[in-house]
């Protein structure tokens, strides 16, 4: 049986470290053989199948058999050819209690030198490629060095030791390197650091993530990004900076959120039934009401901010209004709907909103909370597309058999997260089943929200519960 191989710097001929396979001087195991009629018959049996693991290095274009290398006590788990004398040597690690490292001259048949390399698992052992005489091997709990003399055939054993950086308790999941140079760590704690590879000196504090699925994402203004998740908490990151600069906890999961035009507030619907409306900058609930003890499945405020929607899994549908002297005021009770509401705009001009539903109807009302046909405010302009099946992209969620997730566009672009975790991008509006689209890859699944940066049509930014990941996006 092959279990290593390697390839020499030659390109052509090839060493394969074997066990359980035939060798100069064993004969093959046949598939079928006579019973055995004695314990000596046993023994001869056995002595004649058993084969010892050996190394073959052998030509790849003639399949011929060069050189056979035995005397190793199991399976060959690694086999390297040097790289800095043209393939001179060979490196054997023996798949033994031992775990022993030879060094052999391969074309002469004769092993050099021998020294074990620990106690536990060997993963790899390779000749370094640039240094020469050096070979490199780790494993289980161990990385380790190994100088060869040629001339005495001594390898020397030195242990690779490494300075402990205790920065995520529980382990480290995930190492990448940015274009800056720098690296970047994620783990259990749910943090990510930036380290300076030189002396690993953390070069930027850790980023806290989001603990419960994320819900929704929301620009604020031109350097702040809102993002709401399961857990009940609200994070406002500052994009520019990338970092967090505010956090605010909640009892209830949230479920939804808007922000209104002077992006002075937020509105946020819970799954315990509630929504409140807050003072972004000065981070305080202004007003709070309870709808019932099912979710708020959507909010949305008016253009003008004076006016805004709320949704339950009721489903109903409730419109308010907030006079000059900071009263609350109900305009319309709307119940009978087929069922609940998941997304809202208003027009422009603040004199319809159109809906849609968790079954894909798509619903329209005066402000005052009349139904209206569909078909009578076809030219209206919206202020915002958060409907998924809206006239703008109704062709993308036909095209794409209804998996489109969440909608965003700019008067130019139309932004559309799917349900399989990509993101793409039309040409606003979308006039045919058919039209091209730019896709972007990077969340696992299910794209929650998307939002173009304000004023920005070369910046967008995504977000998905399935990896709890928030991405930005350039658009170039």
């Amino acid at each position: 049986m092959l279990i290593s191989i390697a390839l020499h710097p030659n390109k052509i001929l090839i060493a394969s470290g074997q066990s359980s396979c035939h060798s100069t001087d064993k004969s093959l195991k046949t598939e079928h053989t006579s019973p055995v009629e004695s314990p000596e018959e046993l023994v001869k049996q056995l002595e004649l199948e058993h084969t010892e693991a050996h190394v073959r290095i052998w030509d790849s274009v003639k399949l011929t058999t060069l050189t056979i290398l035995s005397g190793f006590d199991k399976g060959i788990c690694h086999v390297s050819f040097s790289q800095t004398n043209s393939g001179a040597h060979l490196a054997v690690v023996d798949d033994s209690l031992r775990h022993m490292l030879s060094v052999w001259s391969w074309q002469k048949g004769s092993r050099d030198g021998e020294v074990k390399v620990a106690s536990d698992v060997v993963f790899e052992c390779k000749w370094h490629p640039t240094i020469q005489n050096l070979l490199v091997a780790y494993g289980r709990g161990h990385f380790s060095f190994f100088p060869y003399n040629p001339a005495t055939g001594v390898l020397t054993k030195t242990v690779a030791t490494f300075e402990a950086h205790s920065v995520h308790p529980g382990g480290v999941y995930a190492l990448a390197l940015a274009k800056s140079g720098k690296l970047l760590s994620g783990g259990k704690d749910r943090m990510i650091s930036e380290w300076d590879v030189n002396d690993l000196v953390r070069s930027r504090r850790p980023i806290e993530g989001a603990i419960g699925d994320l819900s929704a994402l929301e620009i604020c203004g031109t350097n702040q990004l809102i993002a709401t998740s399961q857990c009940g908490t609200v994070r406002v990151w500052n994009i520019v900076e990338k970092k967090v600069d505010w956090t605010k906890k909640f009892i209830d999961a949230v479920e939804c959120m808007d922000i209104d035009a002077t992006n002075t507030h937020l509105i946020l619907g819970f799954s315990g039934g509630t929504w409140q409306v807050i003072n972004i900058a000065k981070q305080q609930t202004i007003e709070e009401k309870r709808e019932g003890t099912v979710a708020v499945t959507a909010v949305k405020f008016t253009p003008t901010g004076s006016t805004f929607a709320v949704a339950t899994k009721e489903p109903s549908l409730i419109l308010y209004r907030i006079d000059v002297s900071k009263n609350l005021l109900v305009v319309s009770r709307i119940h009978q709907l087929p069922s609940p509401i998941i997304a809202i705009d208003f027009s422009q001009d603040c004199q319809h909103l159109r809906a849609q539903s968790s079954g894909a109807h798509l619903l329209f009302w005066s402000k005052t909370g009349e139904a209206c046909e569909g078909s009578e405010l076809r030219d209206v302009k919206w202020a915002t597309s958060r409907v998924r099946l809206g006239f703008e992209t109704a062709l993308v969620a036909h095209s794409s058999n209804g998996q489109i997730s969440s909608v965003s566009q700019t008067e130019d672009l139309v932004a559309a997260g799917m349900e399989n975790g990509t993101v793409r991008l039309y040409r606003n509006p979308v006039t045919s089943v058919t039209a091209g689209f730019v896709e972007l890859l990077g969340h696992g699944k299910l794209v929650k929200s998307v939002c173009f940066a304000s004023k920005s049509k070369s910046q967008l930014f995504s977000c998905s519960p399935t990896d709890n990941s928030i991405f930005e996006w350039s658009l170039e």
